[in-house]
């Protein structure tokens, strides 16, 4: 009976597969070798033109970017991350319970609304230029926005919630006297945190960071709005080609790569993090 169950929701998760991802990811690629028309639309004519196109320095140039905001944001999460888990562990479980409650809350918000609050603070007319006329650190309003600098930091903000949350559930239920008696034995902070921390949360690490990774990888929103030209991502080429100059074929392709690029990234972290298992 048992077994039958197992068999059920294995196949249940095949369909699901098959119609939610494996699908949609064959006919974009089927896709990608179709030819343009003069509509935005495919004609039955196969071609490798949007493939060619890829080879273009610039298109090259996006994805380095993009994988280089990507690395730094997710490098960022995963430091300050610690910092505040190491926090946390010392303290009761009922206070760890409401702040990852917190943490969770602000994961469910709105992009838009956390884009609009960071537009509104960091603007040349938002609340952080007009402090710094009112105590005269400044003689006119400065552009915090629109550059590179600007887009990791606030989409580190952003991410580190989930990062959080994803390293503390693999490691909640850790008893705490692990690391009483290992700083009895004379461990020092550094010592704990190596060989009882982060091999216990190794399984949270990697979700959070295949999550926060990819997720930036193909993000377009805050990249357009925050880090403006300076910051163009692959996300935001990838809607271009859809929404605006109806070029599907290069968008499809794009959209390959993507894939292609996330899944070797998750494989490589995986694959990276579990050379040492620890039961």
């Amino acid at each position: 009976m048992m077994n039958r169950k197992k068999d059920f929701i294995l196949l249940l998760y095949v369909i699901y597969s098959c119609l939610f991802m494996v699908i949609p990811i064959l006919s974009i690629f089927f896709n990608s070798f179709k030819t343009r028309d003069i509509y935005g639309g495919f004609i039955d004519e196969w071609s490798l033109k949007a493939w060619i196109e890829l080879l273009d320095f610039n298109i090259f140039r996006v994805i380095g970017r993009t994988i280089f905001i990507s690395s730094c944001t997710t490098l960022i999460c995963i430091i300050v991350s610690y910092f505040l888990i190491v926090y946390l562990i010392n303290k009761p479980i009922l206070n760890q319970y409401k702040i990852i409650t917190i943490l969770a809350i602000v994961i469910g918000i709105d992009p838009m609304v956390k884009i609009a609050g960071w537009m509104m603070f960091l603007g040349t007319n938002g609340v952080l230029n007009k402090l710094l006329l009112i105590t005269d650190l400044s003689i006119q309003p400065k552009e915090f926005l629109f550059n590179q600098l600007s887009l990791i930091l606030i989409l580190s903000l952003n991410y580190l919630p989930f990062m959080v949350v994803s390293i503390w559930v693999s490691i909640y239920r850790m008893n705490l006297t692990l690391i009483l008696t290992a700083k009895d034995l004379g461990a020092n902070n550094f010592q704990i945190f190596k060989n009882i921390i982060f091999p216990l949360s190794k399984k949270g690490l990697v979700f959070g960071i295949i999550f926060v990774w990819t997720s930036n990888l193909t993000s377009f929103v805050f990249s357009e709005m925050i880090g403006g030209i300076k910051a163009f991502s692959l996300g935001k080429l990838i809607s271009i080609q859809y929404f605006e100059i109806s070029n599907w074929s290069l968008g499809c392709s794009l959209s390959i790569i993507s894939c292609i690029i996330s899944i070797t990234f998750s494989f490589f972290s995986i694959k990276l993090l579990s050379q040492k298992k620890y039961d």
